[in-house]
This record gives structure tokens, sequence and C-alpha cells, in this order.
């Protein structure tokens, strides 16, 4: 899966950032510089979008990708963060919330 980290490096709050329908990462680009004042930005391109763009398979889900981009998190070593989620994004985020609920502090959700 596609990922992109901004922002600070310090140990400072990590805000993971889903969004919706052909979740790309570029949806996020006006709002990266300011979070990234303040934050550890991660965006990422959900299973079938632009740089993760191989194919789903059947019956591919919510959960499905809740489980993937809870692996993404273990895997660079996010142990908790903050998560905005637009339109399916923000189902992903509930999902992930409902999954792992230790792993998120804050959950904002837009049109989910």
């Amino acid at each position: 899966m596609y990922y992109e980290i901004h922002g600070r490096t310090d140990g400072a709050p990590t805000v993971v950032l889903s969004s919706g329908l052909r979740g790309a990462t570029h949806y996020w680009a006006p709002h990266i510089p300011a979070l990234a004042r303040d934050f550890r930005d991660i965006a990422y391109d959900q299973h079938g979008t632009g740089r993760s763009g191989e194919a789903v398979p059947d019956g591919y889900s919510i959960g499905d990708m809740a489980t993937e981009l809870g692996a993404l998190l273990d895997e660079i070593g996010v142990a908790r963060c903050h998560f905005i989620g637009h339109a399916r994004g923000g189902l992903i985020g509930l999902r992930l919330a409902l999954d792992r609920p230790s792993i998120i502090d804050r959950l904002v959700l837009v049109n989910a």
C-alpha cells in the first residue's frame, strides 16, 4: 500500500488521513501543510486507487480496508493516532476503531 509521511518527526502525535471513494493521498494535499506544523501526517492510497492501483478481490470490504490500514500502521510503528476520514475513509476509521480501539485517540469523520 502506498503511503506518505509528512510533518514533524519529534514525537508529535500522528494523524492518519483517509480519503473517500477512489481514496488517494492527493485528496489531502491542501490540508497537509497546516496539519504538518503540529502533527506527523500519514496519507495513503487505498488498494485499487492511485499508486496502490492493484486490483482488489471480489468481496473486498470496509473491514478488509481497516485490517490493511491497521497492518500498515503496525508496520510503520504507529501505536496510537488521531484519524481523519472523509466519506468511505471515515467508514474505514470507524471499523478500525471498533476492531482496535486502542489505536485511535481521536476520530474525526467528514461526510461518513
